[in-house]
């Protein structure tokens, strides 16, 4: 396993799972779960995107502009994404950037702090949106699901081949299936296709 932190760029390679939560005023969840994944993604080629820096620097006015470009593109370039919301604030970011993610075809993480002060909101949305997704309550069991996603996902992969690899009749749903399992973008995917004049 990697690490890679906040201003540091990630090259892509692998698989890449960006650390979404509260910073500002939050305990240093990030660290936590770090380490857990450090033991369970042991020669593993994944890399922990963490936008919290160590050391951010306060007195440059350039620096606010330059984390948020670096949290939007590693965001984008993420395989996955794991959103942790804490007390003692709204996480207002956090929030913003799990309705943005929600919908975007791949795999995401949630879990709620109980003291969270919005967890119904976050719960009750995830239940019209993605009922797919169980909100951990607490990291133990949010980096279980992470982790249980990583090693299960080629089986998934191999199922969902073995059911509908001679369904015609939902071969398109069948294929999108297939590009959510491993996590790529559909949006993104498909208006890349239509730029190749591909659909």
């Amino acid at each position: 396993m990697k690490y890679n932190e906040s201003p540091n760029s990630w090259d892509g390679e692998g698989t890449g799972i960006f650390l979404g939560g509260g910073i500002s005023d939050c305990p240093d969840w990030q660290q936590e779960l770090t380490k857990t994944f450090a033991g369970e993604f042991v020669n593993e080629p994944v890399t922990i995107l963490n936008p919290r820096r160590a050391n951010f620097p306060m007195g440059d006015p350039s620096a606010a502009e330059r984390q948020i470009k670096w949290e939007y593109e590693h965001l984008e370039l993420s395989t996955a994404v794991v959103f942790w919301f804490s007390p003692p604030t709204l996480n207002p970011i956090v929030l913003f950037e799990f309705g943005k993610y929600m919908n975007r075809g791949r795999p995401i993480f949630v879990g709620c702090d109980p003291e969270y002060a919005r967890i119904q909101d976050v719960e009750i949305q995830c239940g019209f949106e993605r009922p797919d997704i169980r909100v951990a309550s607490s990291l133990e069991e949010l980096s279980t699901q992470v982790v249980n996603w990583y090693h299960n996902w080629p089986r998934q992969v191999k199922e969902m081949c073995s059911r509908g690899i001679n369904d015609s009749d939902h071969k398109d749903h069948f294929f999108e299936e297939i590009l959510k399992i491993i996590g790529v973008d559909l949006d993104q995917f498909y208006a890349e296709q239509a730029t190749k004049g591909l659909r």
